[in-house]
């Protein structure tokens, strides 16, 4: 036999190779593909996360609901030991900077913070790593001290998802 009559004969097993081949091209470029997604996004992710922590240091308003909170919660450990329940924070009032501040506005205020941060971190949008090597002791610390506070304003309230996300990463990270 020669090879001009082989040559038909083989030409569906080389068909068949070549889409072999070009299936496993396209396999290993999805794959890559994806590890440069994932590698993006980790990045963007990790990026997030620390302009998160910057935010903490640099904006003012955040600054001085961290002061307020530190305000309050020094005046509420003066009354003993918590966790703090609705009657000792509702209609608390803490003198800071020559005005009178409610102790449940900056908690409401620090908590929305910590339930989007929760948020954050479930979404992906946020690294949990790096969040909470930064924050660990104070969001959990915070939780305990106030947790009876929210269990008992979800319950007169009829909220029971109120910092539902920043409860569970708190005991989460305890």
């Amino acid at each position: 036999m020669s090879l001009l009559q082989i040559l038909p004969a083989m030409s569906p097993f080389v068909l068949l190779l070549s889409v072999g081949i070009a299936w496993l091209a396209y396999r290993d470029a999805r794959r890559r593909n994806r590890m440069d997604h994932d590698e993006a996004r980790k990045r963007d992710q990790v990026s997030k996360s620390f302009d998160h922590i910057i935010e903490q240091t640099r904006d003012r308003d955040l600054i001085e609901m961290n002061e307020q909170f530190k305000a309050v919660i020094d005046s509420l450990k003066k009354t003993g030991p918590g966790p703090y329940g609705l009657a000792e924070v509702e209609g608390h009032f803490v003198k800071h900077r020559q005005a009178a501040i409610d102790a449940a506005e900056v908690i409401t205020k620090l908590f929305n913070y910590y339930e989007a941060t929760a948020i954050g971190i479930s979404l992906g949008a946020l690294d949990e790593e790096i969040i909470k090597q930064w924050w660990r002791a104070s969001y959990v610390a915070d939780w305990q001290d106030f947790s009876a506070y929210v269990t008992e304003k979800r319950e007169r309230d009829g909220r029971e998802a109120l910092y539902l996300q920043y409860q569970r990463q708190a005991e989460r990270w305890a």
